[in-house]
C-alpha cells in the first residue's frame, strides 16, 4: 500500500464540519512511531467511515420520510377527488381503477379528455381544480 502523507490525507478529507486539521496534524506530528501514526490514520479512517455511514442512514431517513409524507400527499388528494374515504376491503377496487386510468392515460392528451373519463369511471362530476389534481397525480 502506498504511503500518504498526513498533508494528502487532510487535503483528501476537504473541509468536513467538526474536523480541526490543524489539531490532527499536530496530534499525528508528535507521534514519533512509524507504528503509532500508522494507528492514528486508522483511527482517523474509521472515524470517517463512521461519519460516512452516518450521514448516508440520515439521508436514507429523510428520503423515507419525503417518501412516506408524498404517499399521505396523494392518498389525500384521492380522497379529495373521489369524496370519500376508502377503509381497506375497497381499496383493491380503487387499485384497479386507477391501474386503468394510468393505462389510459397515454390515449389523453388535454384535461378535458382526462375528466371526462374519470367522470365516466368514477359516477360523478369534476371540477376544474378536482380534473387539474387528477391529472397531476396520474402524470407526475
Amino acid at each position: 500500500m502506498k504511503e500518504i502523507s498526513i498533508d494528502d490525507f487532510l487535503d483528501s478529507i476537504g473541509n468536513v464540519k467538526g474536523i480541526n486539521k490543524d489539531e490532527i496534524k499536530k496530534k499525528y506530528n508528535s507521534l514519533e512511531s512509524y507504528e503509532e501514526r500508522q494507528e492514528y490514520m486508522k483511527k482517523l479512517l474509521a472515524q470517517a467511515e463512521a461519519r460516512y455511514k452516518d450521514l448516508k442512514a440520515r439521508k436514507s431517513k429523510e428520503e423515507r420520510a419525503a417518501r412516506t409524507r408524498r404517499l399521505i400527499q396523494i392518498g389525500g388528494i384521492v380522497e379529495s377527488v373521489m369524496g370519500r374515504e376508502y377503509p381497506e376491503e375497497e381499496q383493491d377496487v380503487l387499485r384497479e381503477q386507477l391501474y386503468l386510468l394510468k393505462d389510459c392515460e397515454e390515449l389523453f392528451d388535454t384535461r378535458t379528455q382526462i375528466g371526462e373519463v374519470a367522470e365516466r369511471i368514477l359516477g360523478r362530476s369534476f371540477e376544474s381544480g378536482d380534473i387539474q389534481r387528477f391529472q397531476n397525480f396520474l402524470l407526475g
